[in-house]
């Protein structure tokens, strides 16, 4: 049997407040899960498929921000988008090339994630 999913990093649930710059759009977004490829989120606004994106988000539990705590921004590409009701959609975000020590920092997280 064929393997449909084509993630090659697990998605850990969470919720995250992101920021989502498309072009000179800035959009309020809400994730749901999160890996080190990508986010999914949910907008209130349309975006297409393989349109670039930066996302822009602090990396927090329970929705505590810690006094240290960094943005990350972190570019990408809308991979999907579909239509939800009350006119949402839901949204896949793959990263692109993530700098060395945002990656560190988002494996550490989802590491802690995972541990719980």
């Amino acid at each position: 049997m064929e393997n449909d999913d084509r993630r090659q990093h697990p998605r850990i649930d969470t919720r995250l407040s992101v920021i989502l710059y498309q072009g000179e759009q800035i959009l309020a977004a809400r994730a749901n899960n999160v890996s080190l490829g990508g986010l999914g989120v949910t907008l209130e606004q349309q975006v297409q498929a393989g349109e670039p994106v930066t996302l822009s988000f602090y990396l927090v539990k329970d929705g505590e921000v810690e006094e240290t705590a960094q943005r990350l921004s972190i570019e990408g590409k809308v991979a999907w988008a579909t239509p939800l009701k009350q006119g949402k959609f839901d949204v896949g975000v793959a990263f692109g090339d993530v700098a060395e020590e945002a990656r560190n920092r988002l494996e550490t997280f989802l590491q802690r994630l995972v541990a719980e």
